[in-house]
Order: C-alpha cells, then sequence, then structure tokens
C-alpha cells in the first residue's frame, strides 16, 4: 500500500525538518507545515520541533486505523520516510525521560545510572518493525541527541547572534551537517574526528569542549539496563601545557624559530614538526598517509564499499 501523495509530502517536510539543525530557524518551515503551531515558547525551545507532533499523531492515527503500523506495511518508495516519523514520535515522546535521565546521572558521576523506561521505548520501537539490534542503537541514538541539544542549551549561557552561530557549530560538529548521513554511516566513526576550538581564555572554549565531549554515542548495555558508560567520564578538562605531546604541530615549529610571526610554514618529519627555511625537511609520508590522507579520503569512500588502504595496498601489490 502506497501513502497518498498529501500524507508523503507531510511525512516529508517532517523528515527534512527533524534532520535539520535545532539551533536553525525552523518556525517558519513548521508554520507551513502547520498554519496552526503556536509561537515559541520556553516549551518550544526545550522541544524545537514537537510542534509538528499533533499534526503528526493525527496522520499516523488515521493510518493505524487502516492497518499502517509498520514501514513494511508501506510500499518500498515510502519505508524509510515512515521510518524516520514513527522514530520521531517515538523519540519525542521520551525526551523528557531522557532529560531526567541526564540530570540524574550528572548527579550521579562516574557510574551509569539505571534506564527505567528503556523496555518501554524499545517495545515502542518493536511495534514499529524495528528488530532488537536496531532498536538498541536507535536508543542509543536518542540519547545522544537528547544530551548534545541538553548540554549545548544549557551549559552555554546567552541568547546574542553570536552564540546561536557556536550552538549551530556545534551541534554539526557533532553530527555533521546531515543527521541522515550521520545516522546511516557515521554515528560509530566520529570518533575518527578531531576538533580544535581557538579563543582567548575565558571565553567557554571549555564548556563548549564539555558540550562535546558529553555528546558521543554510549550503547546501551541490554544485560544491565543501562549505558554501557557514564557520559561524566567521556570529557576530562586538562591544561596541554603539561603534556608536551600534546601541544599542537604549529605550536611545536613556532617554537623552533627565533622570530616566530603570525604565520609558520612547517611539514610533520620523523622527528616531529619542523619550520620550513629554505628547504624543505623531508616530510614523514606515512604519517601524512596514514594521518591526513586516509581519513580524508575514507570519509568519502566509505559509501563506495572501499577504502583508501584497499586502493593504495592494491597499487603498493603492482610493484
Amino acid at each position: 500500500m502506497e501513502l497518498n501523495a498529501d500524507d508523503r509530502q507531510f511525512f516529508t517536510t517532517v523528515v527534512e525538518i527533524i534532520f535539520s539543525n535545532p539551533f536553525d530557524d525552523a518556525r517558519t518551515r513548521i508554520r507551513a507545515l502547520v498554519p496552526d503551531a503556536p509561537r515559541t515558547t520556553g516549551d518550544n525551545l526545550k522541544h524545537p520541533f514537537g510542534t509538528v507532533v499533533p499534526a503528526l499523531e493525527e496522520r499516523l492515527g488515521k493510518l493505524a486505523a487502516t492497518g499502517i503500523v509498520t514501514p513494511k506495511d508501506v510500499a518500498a518508495r515510502d519505508r524509510e520516510v515512515l521510518g524516520y516519523v514513527l522514530l520521531f514520535r517515538v523519540y519525542n515522546r521520551y525526551a523528557d525521560h531522557f532529560d531526567a535521565l541526564i540530570a540524574e546521572q550528572l548527579a550521579k558521576g562516574d557510574e551509569p545510572v539505571a534506564v527505567p523506561f528503556a523496555d518501554a521505548l524499545l517495545g515502542e520501537l518493536h511495534a514499529c518493525g524495528f528488530n532488537d539490534d536496531d532498536a538498541a542503537r536507535y536508543l542509543a541514538l536518542f540519547y545522544q541527541l537528547r544530551r548534545a541539544y541538553y548540554f549545548i542549551v544549557d551549559s552555554l549561557l546567552g541568547d546574542s547572534p553570536a552564540m546561536g552561530r557556536l550552538r549551530h557549530a556545534l551541534w554539526n560538529n557533532v553530527f555533521t551537517t546531515n543527521v541522515r548521513i550521520y545516522e546511516k554511516h557515521l554515528w560509530n566513526r566520529m570518533e575518527d574526528f578531531s576538533t580544535l576550538m581557538l579563543g582567548e581564555t575565558g571565553t567557554g572554549k571549555t564548556s563548549a569542549a564539555a558540550a562535546i565531549g558529553r555528546s558521543g554515542l554510549i550503547p546501551y548495555d541490554r544485560k544491565r539496563g543501562c549505558f554501557a558508560a557514564s557520559f561524566n567520564t567521556s570529557f576530562v578538562a586538562a591544561n596541554l601545557s603539561q603534556y608536551p605531546q600534546s601541544v599542537p604541530p604549529h605550536v611545536q615549529a613556532a617554537r623552533k624559530l627565533e622570530n616566530p610571526g603570525r604565520w609558520v610554514r612547517y611539514v610533520i618529519t620523523s622527528t616531529g614538526p619542523e619550520p620550513v627555511w629554505d628547504e624543505i625537511p623531508k616530510p614523514d609520508y606515512d604519517h601524512y598517509r596514514e594521518r591526513q590522507l586516509a581519513p580524508a579520503a575514507n570519509g568519502i569512500l566509505h559509501f563506495l564499499d572501499t577504502s583508501f588502504e584497499a586502493i593504495t595496498d592494491a597499487q603498493l601489490a603492482m610493484f
């Protein structure tokens, strides 16, 4: 059975909205979709896409009355979009439960706390047609989404345009600019990438870094009835000056110059970063291959079911 054109368009627009950055201004699109959606309130800020839920529930209720309750109940062309709106409905129903869990985990420290609503949430996902592994993965993703929003909103003070841009950038740092691609391909790979924050002392770098550090994916442990770790252990602030090996390479290179200016040219050699003088020091080719070329290429080659290593190893085998 296929969705009718009106439902398909409505659900497609909902998916576009819910996968957008919550720190974008989606109010115009929401009001176009749901003209009687309430104006911005404190509750709307807590649940940025919640105003579409009543209209979404009404449509899903009508579909359920015709026997459509899982993605498998519709034609192949409609399964993905229906699956996403069903996931959003479950996520929205448990958003406040996740907020309470986050507050409890903050209070309890490093020991993971029990997730009393996990069985009920997993049961709803099963009823939507998701298998055990996918349901557990989406539970972990829901927790990650809610933690990211919670910490980006609550740990950073201010409502200025600059702060809005910072929140927007932090969200993209965790989930990329496309949550749909993140959910499909990158949910377990983002730790392969690092983030460098620059700014004067007192500008909130630690708070911003903590928001990112506490927003990583944490798998759900079904046997223990809790998440595999406490997010409190995933971020530890440290003074990098105490760890010389953690000093950025451009800083290491600049320290080798008598009069470093605002710019420094350097290459990574077998003995570490070296500034470029009249002659270019011999690069550490393995470093550039493994640390720079491979991660950048694999971010694209992953979608082609291959890897930088597979391609280059095959080429080297020819010689």
